[in-house]
């Protein structure tokens, strides 16, 4: 279940997908009133496992976008996992703001395979 929390005056949440052996990706989406509401520079991600902090291997130059009747900003971060620890903990900063998710029980989505 997607668990949406109140930050920096968004809505946001995150979501969890393994890329492949020993890469994680975090999906962060976050509901906005207009397309140049946010920039990618103002939205941070820290993925714990423990008190073990993954390092950061890509994060997103721009944000993406999906309109409906509402707009949803998404980065996606991408986090070196090699020793495949299980996370358990994630942090999203969002203009000068963090909010902590508790992912302990969120396990990846495998890849996709083509």
């Amino acid at each position: 279940m997607v668990e949406f929390k109140a930050l920096g005056g968004f809505w946001v949440a995150v979501k969890m997908d393994e890329v492949s052996g020993g890469t994680l990706q975090m999906h962060v989406a976050i509901s906005v009133g207009a397309l140049d509401q946010l920039t990618a520079e103002e939205v941070g991600v820290e993925v714990w496992a423990g008190d073990v902090g993954l390092p950061l291997a890509q994060r997103p130059a721009q944000l993406g976008y999906l309109q409906t009747r509402a707009i949803t900003a998404y980065a996606d971060f991408v986090f070196t996992d090699s020793d495949n620890l299980a996370p358990t903990v994630v942090r999203v900063s969002l203009r000068n703001e963090t909010e902590v998710w508790d992912v302990s029980d969120q396990l990846p989505a495998p890849p996709l395979v083509g």
